[in-house]
């Protein structure tokens, strides 16, 4: 914080500030320390002469003193060096009060209005776009410049917005179709799964029905050991898809084995610790899901391709979005230039020529 002030001579015991500050602080204990510093200016870099710290608290205690006098206090100033000879230590007298702001920029609703306030402390209030007309874009030397239009921005800024609630939408429903797809996906190679261990169990005689899940996962893995490289098909340890289709058809004959019907996602530790061992763990497999999954092997790289053009067209539709905006907004700017341009042409041509006498 730096303030200006002028001396009368060099012996003058007393320094006047003629500004009015305002520090903005919190009634709160984590809130800094105030600190007023007075330094002597030199050629070269400054001072520092002496400073007092005030606590933010006691500030904000006395601005609301409703008693005037009990607002002005006059603090001991500490100096910075002791080699200054000084006749009586220094001090500061600081008048302390509550802002005042007569544009009450607090309760301003819109977010497009500017409030200003002249120094008869009459209040004037525009909008941006008329407070631009009012007073122009001007740069160092004072030349008036061109700006965008707030008509323009306000365009823009709509375009923008459409935009992005329409990218939203399509971001969500690209995320809705990939997670199905995956969730689907899963259930249906769940329930193929325990078909086909099902399956092998059929086609072993020596399997004593109903069989666990535990024992199905047992005798899968043993099979896969057994036929791994082999290159077998429609054994019991490697059973055919019409075999496996045959036993998806069938729940009446796994009733007759009193072998329940397969569930995905069933039969694991950890969904049966969170929702218990009461058979409700689980999603019950379709019939038709054998046949289900054949497809959905053969068309496997259209849908992946799907899901990845999805995201990709979401991707690539948001960049050719906002390079469109851009390259509008240059365009709406270039028209205002022209438009300028002959606005300025055509008040020069009108303005009177002065005619020589000579």
């Amino acid at each position: 914080m730096f303030l200006a002030c002028s001396l009368v001579d060099g012996f003058a015991q007393v320094i006047h500030f003629p500004e009015i500050i305002t520090v903005r602080v919190r009634n709160c204990l984590l809130e800094g320390n105030v600190r007023i510093t007075a330094k002597l200016m030199n050629v070269f870099g400054s001072e520092e002469l002496c400073k007092v710290v005030i606590n933010p608290m006691n500030i904000v205690h006395w601005a609301s003193q409703p008693d005037p006098s009990g607002r002005i206090k006059r603090f001991q100033m500490k100096t910075s060096s002791m080699e200054l000879d000084r006749e009586t230590p220094p001090w500061i007298l600081v008048e302390f009060g509550e802002p005042m702001e007569v544009r009450d920029l607090d309760n301003i609703k819109s977010v497009d209005t500017i409030r200003s306030a002249t120094r008869t402390n009459q209040v004037e209030e525009f909008n941006v776009a008329t407070y631009k007309h009012t007073y122009y874009l001007l740069d160092a030397r004072g030349h008036a410049i061109d700006e965008p239009l707030e008509e323009d921005l306000a365009e823009i800024r709509s375009l923008r917005l459409k935009a992005a609630w329409c990218f939203h939408l399509c971001n969500c429903w690209t995320t809705v179709i990939v997670l199905v797809y995956a969730f689907f996906r899963t259930y249906v190679w769940s329930c193929y799964r325990r078909f086909n261990w099902l399956t092998m169990a059929v086609l072993n005689n020596s399997t004593q029905f109903p069989v666990s899940f535990s024992k199905m996962e047992k005798i899968g893995a043993q099979c896969e050991a057994e036929v791994k490289g082999t290159g077998l098909q429609g054994v019991p340890c490697r059973p055919s898809l019409d075999q496996v289709n045959m036993l998806c058809h069938s729940p009446a004959y796994l009733d007759g084995l009193n072998q329940p019907w397969p569930k995905a996602f069933a039969n694991y530790a950890v969904l049966e610790s969170l929702f218990g061992q009461d058979n409700k763990v689980g999603i019950p497999c379709l019939p038709d899901m054998c046949n289900l999954r054949q497809r959905i092997v053969e068309n496997e790289w259209l849908l992946i391709g799907v899901c990845i053009f999805l995201v990709l067209s979401n991707c690539i539709g948001r960049w050719c979005f906002e390079t469109w905006i851009r390259r509008r907004k240059a365009q709406k700017l270039l028209e205002r230039q022209k438009q300028a341009e002959e606005f300025r042409k055509t008040r020069h041509e009108q303005q009177p020529r002065r005619s020589s006498w000579w």
